[in-house]
């Protein structure tokens, strides 16, 4: 049952709950521009919201085939959690896995969300990035 859950909830939000990893996980603004974002969207060995733990390979394919070709998009919101594209921030222009995780750049849209969006990281109030995938197997 627990396996049926996972592949229908595809889209599933992967904040980290583990604090110590929290405080490695930050991301960053650049102030020229319309700025980009960049930092872990995802960290291995990590138990998430929905108690799965992603592991380091996990996004190979993607990157080489979707992220490297501007094919990824910078989401305010989960599709899963009513996100749609009105809430479009930028585009993942950079991503590669390290030993740590997943590490991702995005350049900003200069629509009036991503620029709040970016005031919210450089103040403070947002920390951390989310990652929602599909599984292949």
């Amino acid at each position: 049952m627990e396996n049926i859950k996972r592949l229908i909830d595809r889209h599933a939000r992967r904040l980290l709950h583990n604090p110590e990893a929290k405080l490695k996980a930050k991301i960053r603004t650049a102030a020229d521009d319309h700025g980009f974002i960049e930092g872990y969207a995802a960290v291995w060995g990590v138990v998430d919201k929905q108690n799965e733990v992603i592991a380091k390979g996990a996004f190979q394919r993607s990157i080489s085939q979707t992220v490297l070709a501007g094919k990824v998009k910078l989401m305010a919101q989960h599709f899963r959690d009513g996100g749609d594209v009105l809430e479009c921030l930028g585009t993942i222009t950079d991503a590669k896995e390290d030993d740590y995780g997943l590490w991702i750049h995005a350049d900003l849209s200069s629509v009036d969300l991503a620029q709040h969006v970016r005031t919210l990281i450089n103040e403070g109030h947002v920390k951390t990035l989310s990652v929602g995938f599909r599984p292949v197997k």
